[in-house]
């Protein structure tokens, strides 16, 4: 009966939700890396315009 409920109340989500809980390593991966790689990106900028300065 809960499955029912959920989806009626999801619908389409919990197919995308599957998806990402199968794959959750794959997907954290790929996010934790471009917050990485965003922050060493953005120091590096920060620290070139600060020395023309």
């Amino acid at each position: 009966m809960i499955d029912i409920f959920l989806d009626f109340m999801l619908g389409s989500f919990r197919v995308i939700s599957q998806f990402y809980f199968e794959n959750q390593l794959v997907f954290n991966t790929i996010v934790i890396g471009l917050a990485a790689y965003n922050l060493f990106f953005n120091r590096s900028r920060n620290v070139q315009s600060d020395s023309k300065n």
